[in-house]
C-alpha cells in the first residue's frame, strides 16, 4: 500500500460508528474492540467525507451534525493505582452456560407487498452508491432479502444472503448483552465499579461503573482514535491486557457520568470484564451464551485472514485494506455475521430469549442524552434521543428506532429495530462507499408504507 493509501486507511479507521447522520460513513469508521487484535472502526471519531444522503434515491433524508476534530489524548506517566480492596459481590451459583439448541425456524417467508419497490430501490442504490452486500427486512411473517455485488471481485464470487461480513461496531450490542447475561446470572451488576474486576486499576477509574462503559460516559479516551494507534497501522495482534495497558494511564477527558463521548476503549474494557467474570475468552463466552443457543452458526470472532464464504472488504476506490489483526479491535468491533444470523439475533431480542424483558428494556433505554450537534463522539441522527447499552435510540416518523452502525476498514453494517412496528432491517456491506444507515432507514420506510 502506498503512502497515500496508508494514510487514507488510518483516517478511515479513526472514524467509527456514532457521530453524525450525514457523516455516518466517517463516524462509523471508528475502531472496535480487542480479542485477536485487528483494525476496527471506532465510534465517535473524526468523521470522513461521506456521500450526501441526498444523492441516494431514498424516501428519507438523513440529517445530523458533523463530528469535531479528533481528540488527541495526552499521555502521562503511570498513574496511581487503586489496590483491589473491593471484594466482588457474593453471587449465587451461576446458571450453567446455555448449550447448543436447535435454532427455532424463522417464520415462513411471505413477500412484502412492497417487494417490487424494495428491489427497485436497491437496484438504484447499487448503481448510484456502488452498494455491495446483503440486506434483510422482516416484519412478522414478511421477509425481503437480497444480495448484490461481489464478495470477491478478483475471483468473481458474488455476494449471497449467506455471505459473512465484518460487523465493526455492531459488535457492541453483543458485548452489551453478554454483560447483561452475566448480570442475569448474578455474576455482576452494571452499577458495579470497574475497579472491582480490574487488577491494578488506575485511581482515576475508581468512580467508573460498567454502566458508564456501556453508555460511553466513562471519560476514558478512545484508543482507536489516538495518534499512536493510527501511526502503527495495521495493528498487531494483542491480548485484552495489552489493549487496556495502551490507555490505562491516559487522563480522563471528563468526569465519569457527566456526558457522552463515544469510546471504543470502554467496550474493550467490557470484553476484558466478561473474560474475568466468566472465566472464558470473550469469543468463547459469546459462542456458548449467544451464538450456539440461537443457532447463529455463521457468526463469531473474526480472523485476520479472510475465510472462505466471507466477503473481502473494499475502499470506495476499489482497493482492498491491508490485512489487520482483529484482536486489536476486540469486543468493540471484531465480530462477523450474515443477514440470516442477524435475523435470528433480532428475533431473539424481540422474544427476550436470552435475558429478561426488564434487562432488555434497560438495554434499549437511552441512559444518556446526545451531546450538542457537532460534538465529538456524539449521535448519528437528528432524531436520536440518546444511547442505551450498545444501541442508539431514535424517534423516527415510523416510531422508535433502536439501532447501531458499524464500520471497520472495507465494511459497513447497520442493524435497526422498530419495536412498535415489529420490523427490523439489516444491511451488511463490503463496500465502504455504502451509506448503510440511509439504506436501512429507506428500506424500513418502504416496507412499512405498504403494510
Amino acid at each position: 500500500m502506498d503512502g497515500s493509501a496508508s494514510q487514507r486507511s488510518r483516517r478511515r479507521l479513526l472514524a467509527d460508528v456514532a457521530i453524525a447522520g450525514v457523516a455516518l460513513l466517517a463516524a462509523c469508521s471508528g475502531r472496535s474492540a480487542p480479542p485477536p487484535r485487528a483494525t476496527a472502526t471506532a465510534v465517535g471519531a473524526t468523521a470522513t467525507t461521506a456521500r450526501p444522503v441526498a444523492s441516494l434515491p431514498s424516501p428519507i433524508v438523513t440529517g445530523g451534525a458533523t463530528s469535531a476534530t479528533t481528540l488527541t489524548p495526552t499521555r502521562t506517566n503511570a498513574t496511581p493505582v487503586v489496590t483491589a480492596t473491593v471484594t466482588p459481590t457474593p453471587i449465587a451459583t451461576a446458571t450453567p452456560p446455555a448449550t447448543r439448541a436447535t435454532p427455532a425456524e424463522l417464520p415462513s417467508a411471505t413477500p412484502f407487498p412492497s417487494a417490487a419497490r424494495l428491489a427497485a430501490y436497491l437496484e438504484q442504490v447499487v448503481t448510484a452508491q456502488h452498494f455491495s452486500g446483503a440486506v434483510l427486512v422482516a416484519r412478522d411473517s414478511l421477509r425481503f432479502a437480497g444480495a448484490y455485488g461481489l464478495a470477491d471481485r478478483a475471483a468473481g464470487i458474488p455476494n449471497t444472503t449467506a455471505t459473512m461480513f465484518r460487523l465493526g461496531s455492531v459488535t457492541k450490542q453483543f458485548t452489551a448483552l453478554a454483560v447483561l447475561i452475566l448480570q442475569q446470572r448474578r455474576l455482576l451488576a452494571v452499577q458495579d465499579p470497574v475497579c472491582r474486576y480490574l487488577p491494578e486499576c488506575p485511581a482515576a477509574w475508581a468512580p467508573i461503573t460498567l454502566a458508564h462503559l456501556l453508555t460511553h460516559t466513562s471519560g476514558i479516551p478512545d484508543y482507536i482514535n489516538s495518534p499512536g494507534f493510527a501511526a502503527t497501522w495495521p495493528p498487531k495482534d494483542a491480548t485484552p491486557e495489552q489493549l487496556v495497558a495502551e490507555f490505562r494511564d491516559w487522563p480522563l477527558d471528563f468526569a465519569p457520568g457527566t456526558r457522552m463521548q463515544y469510546s471504543n476503549s470502554g467496550y474493550v474494557l467490557l470484553g476484558y470484564m466478561i473474560e474475568r467474570v466468566s472465566g472464558m475468552a470473550y469469543a468463547d463466552f459469546l459462542q456458548r451464551a449467544i451464538f450456539d443457543p440461537l443457532g447463529m452458526s455463521s457468526s463469531g470472532f473474526d480472523t485476520t485472514a479472510i475465510r472462505p464464504g466471507h466477503a473481502q472488504g473494499y475502499y470506495p476506490d476499489g482497493t482492498m485494506p491491508q490485512p489487520y489483526a482483529m484482536s486489536a479491535i476486540y469486543a468493540a468491533g471484531a465480530l462477523y455475521s450474515t443477514v440470516g444470523d442477524m435475523e435470528r439475533w433480532d428475533a431473539a431480542l424481540a422474544g427476550a430469549r436470552l435475558v429478561s424483558p426488564d434487562l432488555l428494556q434497560a438495554m434499549f433505554t437511552p441512559h444518556v442524552p446526545c451531546p450538542p450537534p457537532g460534538s465529538q463522539g456524539g449521535c448519528l441522527l437528528p432524531t436520536d434521543a440518546g444511547y442505551g447499552y450498545g444501541w442508539f435510540i431514535a424517534h423516527e416518523p415510523q416510531g422508535t428506532l433502536i439501532y447501531h452502525v458499524g464500520h471497520i476498514d472495507g465494511y459497513f453494517s447497520f442493524n435497526g429495530l422498530y419495536p412498535q412496528q415489529r420490523l427490523h432491517a439489516i444491511v451488511l456491506s463490503n463496500d465502504e462507499g455504502a451509506d448503510v444507515l440511509g439504506i436501512g432507514r429507506a428500506l424500513a420506510a418502504l416496507a412499512l408504507a405498504a403494510t
